[in-house]
């Protein structure tokens, strides 16, 4: 089994999407690294910004309370204009998981829960973004935005920064 881990390891990964049922939307994608880091990648505000695009100078985190009861707010600047992402941390467990609220701008009204799960897989970690939408419409609405291709390309990235020194919080671009 460990030689099977480590082959998997050495071949490009791929971001894999599907549908667990009507109202979910799940995202996949072993990463190289360990739960602990990749926990923090997606919890510290040095590094959350790259999970949203890899040109920082387009990435605002104007909140972020890594906490049950906290908000995060990460305004990104498009061509077509901006577009902000937001919501309350409903479960932080380190490093396995995290669940919180998922809004995004441009889709008004529309709430997702969402739910990321970190899984070790040897010296790797699965993880797990599902997000459970109130219908089928929201889902539709949101999954129309064709960001299948956007969201595979920035987990790549991710994941090549993951097996490089991470940025420090000095680094990062966050209001108070």
């Amino acid at each position: 089994m460990e030689t099977e881990v480590e082959d998997r390891a050495t071949a490009a990964e791929k971001t894999e999407f599907s549908r667990p049922s009507e109202l979910e939307n799940e995202v996949t994608r072993l990463f190289h690294a360990p739960p602990d880091r990749v926990f923090r990648f997606f919890t510290d505000p040095a590094t959350l910004p790259y999970a949203f695009a890899s040109d920082l100078s387009k990435v605002t985190v104007e909140k972020l309370e890594v906490r049950p009861g906290g908000h995060y707010s990460v305004l990104i600047h498009f061509k077509d204009g901006p577009m902000r992402f937001s919501g309350e941390y409903r479960e932080i467990d380190p490093p396995r998981r995290i669940v919180n609220t998922f809004e995004a701008s441009i889709w008004p009204g529309v709430v997702a829960m969402e739910t990321d799960t970190f899984e070790r897989v040897g010296d790797f970690t699965r993880a797990r973004v599902r997000y459970k939408f109130a219908s089928r419409e929201d889902r539709d609405r949101m999954e129309g935005a064709g960001g299948e291709g956007g969201i595979a390309d920035v987990w790549d990235y991710i994941d090549r920064l993951l097996q490089q020194s991470l940025p420090s919080a000095s680094d990062a671009k966050v209001r108070a």
